[in-house]
């Protein structure tokens, strides 16, 4: 979105997004280790999820971004938190 929205030069966003992609990943990782499988299974889709609406962008390049890249990851973002909603009861 920041490409977008606040045209932020290539170079920049590509480090920006990197960062990014790096924290999510971590903590992929941390819920891999602490959570069961299927809570990492969850985490893991919402994580490619993010990775490819970060790295392609949305489908629709329309404006408004935002929305469009919460589209995006909305299905796989709320399976991961049933999930650990479920399994927190």
């Amino acid at each position: 979105m920041d490409r977008h929205h606040h045209n932020l030069a290539d170079e920049q966003w590509q480090a920006r997004a990197r960062q990014v992609l790096d924290r999510v990943w971590v903590m992929q990782k941390t819920i891999h280790v602490l959570c069961t499988p299927e809570v990492s299974e969850a985490a893991r889709s919402l994580a490619w999820a993010v990775q490819e609406v970060i790295r392609k962008g949305p489908e629709d390049p329309g404006e408004p971004q935002d929305e469009k890249v919460w589209a995006h990851i909305r299905p796989s973002r709320q399976a991961f938190l049933d999930l650990v909603r479920d399994q927190l009861s």
